[in-house]
């Protein structure tokens, strides 16, 4: 979802929907400075969150929940793999485990077999 759609949805739309009403609150935020052109789909789901009275997820609370839904992912998924598809992703997820820093602050990956 684009930040525009995002901002366009139904969920943004709240109390008064008439369009005349959403578009006045639209256009007051755009004069606050609220919604922008630089505004990251991130930023218009936390504006999205607030509007509705959920306040921001930490950055733990949302790696823990990523994690948590690609383990889910993965598990589901295990089952039909072939044996290389799990050596690939064995070998992917401990160099993830393994990331190691380069001079140019980049991570990359370090698989078992790399010195």
């Amino acid at each position: 979802m684009n930040t525009a759609a995002c901002l366009n949805s139904t969920d943004f739309k709240w109390f008064d929907t008439t369009e005349a009403a959403i578009q006045r609150r639209q256009e007051r935020l755009i004069e606050e400075g609220v919604i922008r052109p630089s505004l990251s789909v991130s930023q218009a789901r936390d504006l999205l969150a607030r509007f509705h009275g959920v306040t921001s997820r930490s950055r733990q609370t949302r790696f823990r929940e990523r994690l948590r839904r690609f383990e889910d992912f993965f598990l589901a998924e295990l089952p039909n793999c072939s044996q290389a598809e799990k050596d690939l992703a064995r070998a992917r997820l401990t160099g993830l485990i393994e990331l190691k820093d380069v001079p140019n602050g980049r991570p990359r990956f370090h698989y078992p077999h790399q010195n």
